[in-house]
């Protein structure tokens, strides 16, 4: 009999301290848990290093980070003055004068790599597109856009990728710093092609982590 009332207690007691622990346990783990107000979650996403990144001489041989260009939308395009399809500066300048206040513009890099089409100095070239097509947007110094000398903005749009095949080849950036679209010489900066695709990437509103 003695063992019985025994038992009862023991289970009673048991019974009661395991309550008490998991109220302590309970009383824990409500005391880590964080408040609502300090869980955050990101609002952008790093991909790792875009064309925003990048550094190119400007036509007055004065260095420009093209950081300065982040969130925007760019098309870089490599330009000549005596080429077959000189006459889409008149289009470039045209997407510029349109889309510009939406956060686009247009970047050329002229370069004399292909027949020799752009044998003027920076100061002639830059002379020549606003004279001829008024052109407003950026142009940079000229440089190589092919082969083991070309220059760091055309080293990150070609890497692993074909090279440039001739002038006036068009490449989209999206407002991330990431290649959006590719467009051949012969393509019009007007084309149906593109103005989708330029139109798409700016109704893209991205924020970025840098």
């Amino acid at each position: 009999m003695k063992n019985n009332k025994f038992s009862i207690a023991m289970v009673l007691f048991c019974g009661l301290a395991l309550t008490m622990t998991g109220s302590v346990v309970l009383a824990e783990q409500k005391a880590v848990k964080p408040a609502a107000s300090t869980v955050t979650t990101p609002l952008c996403t790093a991909e790792g290093p875009g064309f925003f990144d990048l550094k190119a001489k400007g036509i007055d041989g004065k260095e420009v980070d093209l950081s300065v260009y982040r969130g925007k939308v760019v098309m870089v395009v490599n330009t000549a003055s005596r080429c077959g399809y000189t006459g889409q500066y008149k289009e470039l300048q045209q997407l510029q004068a349109q889309y510009e206040k939406q956060g686009f513009t247009v970047l050329g890099f002229p370069s004399n790599d292909f027949a020799a089409q752009e044998p003027g100095t920076n100061e002639q070239i830059k002379s020549f597109c606003e004279l001829n097509y008024k052109v407003t947007f950026p142009l940079f110094s000229k440089a190589p856009v092919t082969g083991e000398g070309k220059q760091p903005v055309y080293r990150f749009l070609t890497a692993g990728r074909p090279e440039v095949g001739w002038n006036f080849e068009k490449f989209l950036i999206d407002r991330k710093g990431q290649i959006a679209g590719r467009f051949l010489s012969k393509i019009e900066p007007k084309s149906k092609e593109v103005i989708a695709a330029l139109e798409s990437a700016l109704a893209q509103k991205t924020e970025t982590c840098r």
